[in-house]
């Protein structure tokens, strides 16, 4: 994917879910950093929650502009 404000954004989005802790571990916040984290044991569930996430925000856009794109009277 080239370089775009959406892909930015996704990145910038998922960069601030995904956060060392001191001790230099990954810790994953899917509802933002005043909730509860989840550690995170190895860089291939890392790279896994990552994936899923990008889908998710993807499928999601399309739905909103499907939606969006639909006239309901």
């Amino acid at each position: 994917m080239k370089n775009t404000p959406l892909k930015a954004v996704i990145d910038d989005a998922l960069d601030r879910m995904f956060v060392l802790d001191r001790r230099g571990k990954m810790v994953f916040f899917p509802w933002g950093g005043n909730k509860q984290g989840y550690l995170l044991e190895s860089k291939s569930l890392m790279a896994k929650t990552k994936k899923f996430y990008k889908s998710s925000f993807f499928v999601c856009l399309v739905a909103f502009l499907l939606n969006c794109s639909i006239n309901i009277p």
